[in-house]
């Protein structure tokens, strides 16, 4: 697994709320790289996620992988840093994918917002759990 980080800028608590509550219940692709190998930057100083993807889900400079849902693409210095979510869906929903929400050192903690946040992480994760119960495993389609 290999963990990817995305900041709200200075987003807080209600942003991570209002994305997951959303209609895309996850993180869009708007412009540029959107996810980073790091917690850096300047999208750190409020909330983000912490994404896990397995790492055939990843494209790498160099590789051609057609079934990569996120591209990484290289920073000023040639080592890639930041990710391009390429998916059909322009998005990493968390009914799909498992991530954590995450506080900078910038921000306060708000324990109401903290325990509204985990309880629809737990959710969505219950949504991606019940979805892999229910898909046919891989071996039965080769028997």
């Amino acid at each position: 697994m290999v963990e990817l980080y995305s900041g709200f800028n200075n987003g807080g608590y209600d942003v991570a709320l209002d994305i997951l509550n959303g209609p895309k219940k996850g993180l869009e692709q708007r412009s540029g790289p959107c996810v980073s190998i790091t917690p850096v930057g300047q999208f750190w100083k409020g909330v983000g996620f912490k994404y896990l993807l397995r790492r055939d889900q990843i494209e790498f400079p160099g590789e051609k992988n057609p079934k990569a849902l996120i591209k990484m693409v290289e920073g000023q210095d040639g080592i890639p840093d930041t990710v391009s979510i390429v998916n059909e869906i322009g998005c990493l929903p968390l009914d799909q994918f498992e991530a954590e929400i995450m506080r900078s050192k910038f921000t306060l903690p708000d324990p109401e917002l903290e325990k509204e946040l985990s309880k629809r992480l737990l959710q969505l994760s219950e949504i991606r759990s019940a979805r892999k119960n229910t898909q046919p495993s891989k071996r039965s389609f080769e028997e």
